[in-house]
């Protein structure tokens, strides 16, 4: 049947881009002696994780990076504010000679 056209289309081969950030992680946070604050709130985009210290739990990817940056941040500005405390304090003694 020469001339015949044929419009159906060819079936299509969606592949499906997964985002590494989506890949779950286990991840357990030790537990806190002298504090009643046992869990962990990390939120992100709006979306809110609640995590028990000492249970083994699957969270994205993402989630566990957004914990590790803002562990990275508080270590950062700790280490600053004790700079800038022996800044100070070093200022003071000079001045009380």
């Amino acid at each position: 049947m020469a001339g015949r056209t044929n419009n159906s289309k060819a079936a299509e081969t969606v592949t499906e881009v997964q985002d590494p950030n989506l890949e779950k992680v286990r991840v357990k946070f030790p537990k806190m002696r002298g504090t009643s604050e046992q869990d962990i709130i990390i939120m992100v985009n709006g979306k809110a994780w609640q995590i028990k210290r000492g249970v083994t739990v699957e969270v994205p990817k993402y989630v566990l990076k957004a914990y590790d940056n803002n562990e990275k941040n508080r270590d950062e500005a700790d280490s600053y504010i004790m700079e800038q405390t022996n800044i100070a304090m070093e200022k003071a003694a000079e001045e009380m000679k």
